[in-house]
């Protein structure tokens, strides 16, 4: 028997308004939280924007669904199979203040934020995105996309119910990524069997990964990391506030545990104490995608940085090799010379350099300089003039990241002391016909150190050896830069009009560091 059209509509009337309660009910308690939120920040002082997002938008159950990091529960070798002894916790290496790999010496190792969508997934995604970002630093490329599907159906390590971003790191160092064409993301478990054929022979992969930190992590331990090895996987623990998150440095100040989450660390700032953070909720959440954290939510409920993990993305370990000076060279004090050295897999972002002296450390030539690109680096060592004469140098060029990536000049070098200071009149150097009241270019060469000013006179006379000063042109002007100088004189119209005119340049310290021009000028009027 068929229901009447008039009870259809009222029961359509019914459940539309039902939806209607329910929507609007969720969004006066999503208002109320955003409210208590706002007090918090405010009463607590912190640093960050709370705003209605496209994540606190969602129901609590949906809002879940944008987490899914499951953290070990057994000692890290245990759970990964992969016994790290290259943790760099100890480190005490000199790092930059401010690093940041989306925009790294002019260049972008960070791919565009992705959205994991109602999936637990962020354990694939935060891996994929530390792959995607070693191999555009190893490789130099500018673009990558690569199949996170391929870890929800293939690797065993998860789930849309959450997952282990070991289990995963160890399917990506065995077997590794495709592009994401062979498999797109679908939001869903799905099955490996739905990947395209042939996707195991282009896969990216690293050849092997460590733990940066597992609990207790420490700044300068992820900072080290971060220069060394590029972004890191890690973990924190999600509070109700930071679905709300818009901007600003985030600390928690109020909400409820919601769940474990997997981002990856792309930089940081020592002078605002934060850490750079990529996220998975696409890029209408937060700022563009990503955000910022205060150094402070390592050690408090947030629990951020537990569980890092560093890649590695070259077959080959990290490590540098001096190529010049490597023996043999002979270095005069006062020239500049080049440094320079090549580099396997990643060794950190920038180097120090050493001069020893029989083996000992005789000065820190410059304490930061960056490693290079593609596989070499060099650095233009302008030698002092003081620097003491020896046959036994050697150069260290060390990782200021990491000190165990360091390697020395195989055999000594020397430096031998600086060439007599001498002075070379240029021009006018004999032939010259320069009219009154114009200007003239007055130039000369030197070659070691001379001065810091030299004087220039105006002889006159049948011979250089027997000419008499007449005018001081300068009684002291700058000698120069790069073994040449030169002084623009302007011509006096009441200048005598001769055909036996010298130039005689003289250093103002030493007498004895003089010339004359080789050949009389003329100067004539106008």
């Amino acid at each position: 028997m068929h229901k009447s059209k008039k009870f259809q509509t009222w029961l359509f009337g019914v459940i539309s308004l039902s939806i209607l309660f329910a929507f609007a009910s969720f969004t006066y308690a999503s208002q109320a939280e955003l409210d208590e939120i706002n007090y918090a920040i405010h009463s607590k002082g912190a640093h960050w924007l709370a705003g209605e997002t496209p994540v606190s938008k969602l129901s609590p159950e949906e809002r879940k669904m944008r987490l899914g990091a499951i953290k070990p529960v057994k000692s890290p070798s245990e759970v990964s199979g992969v016994t790290s002894s290259t943790s760099t916790s100890a480190l005490t290496g000199t790092t930059p203040a401010t690093l940041d790999w989306r925009n790294y010496n002019g260049n972008g190792y960070v791919t565009p934020v992705r959205d994991q969508g109602n999936c637990g997934s962020c354990w694939a995604f935060a891996t994929t995105a530390a792959l995607e970002s070693n191999v555009l630093i190893m490789k130099g490329i500018s673009a990558l996309d690569l199949a996170e599907q391929i870890l929800l159906s293939c690797s065993g390590a998860g789930s849309c119910s959450g997952g282990y971003i070991d289990g995963a790191s160890n399917f990506i160092s065995s077997t590794g990524l495709p592009p994401e064409s062979y498999y797109p993301y679908t939001a869903a478990n799905g099955q490996c069997s739905s990947a395209a054929t042939g996707w195991q022979t282009t896969t990216s992969q690293i050849s092997s990964w460590h733990w940066v930190t597992t609990t207790s992590p420490t700044v300068d331990a992820i900072k080290n990391d971060l220069n060394t090895y590029g972004p890191l996987v890690t973990t924190m623990d999600v509070y109700s506030d930071f679905f709300y998150y818009s901007g600003g440095v985030y600390q928690y100040t109020s909400g409820t545990y919601q769940g474990g989450h997997a981002i990856l660390i792309v930089g940081y700032d020592d002078t605002g104490q934060y850490f750079i953070v990529k996220n998975s909720w696409g890029g209408g959440w937060g700022e563009s995608g990503y955000f910022r954290i205060a150094y402070s939510q390592l050690s408090n409920v947030v629990n951020f940085g537990d569980y890092t993990i560093g890649y590695y993305t070259s077959n080959q370990p990290p490590g540098i090799t001096v190529s010049s000076p490597n023996g043999g060279e002979s270095w005069q004090a006062g020239t500049t010379q080049t440094i320079a050295w090549s580099y396997t897999g990643n060794p950190g972002a920038y180097v120090k350099i050493d001069l020893l002296n029989n083996g000992s450390s005789a000065s820190t030539i410059t304490s930061s300089v960056s490693t290079g690109s593609g596989g070499s680096g060099s650095y233009r060592w302008n030698i002092p003039l003081t620097q003491a004469q020896g046959s036994l140098y050697q150069i260290r060029v060390t990782s200021t990241a990491n000190s165990a990536y360091t390697d020395t000049s195989n055999s000594s070098f020397s430096i031998i002391p600086p060439p007599p200071p001498s002075i070379k009149v240029t021009a006018p150097n004999g032939g010259q016909s320069w009219r009154t009241g114009s200007n003239q270019r007055i130039t000369w060469s030197y070659t070691g150190n001379p001065g810091s000013s030299v004087k220039i006179e105006l002889l006159q006379g049948a011979a250089a050896s027997t000419a008499t000063s007449v005018k001081t042109i300068a009684a002291g002007t700058a000698i120069g830069s790069g073994g040449s100088g030169s002084y623009l004189w302007k011509i006096s119209s009441t200048q005598t009009a001769a055909g036996n005119y010298w130039i005689r340049i003289t250093s103002t310290t030493n007498n004895s560091c003089a010339d004359t021009s080789d050949n009389s000028f003329s100067i004539s009027k106008r």
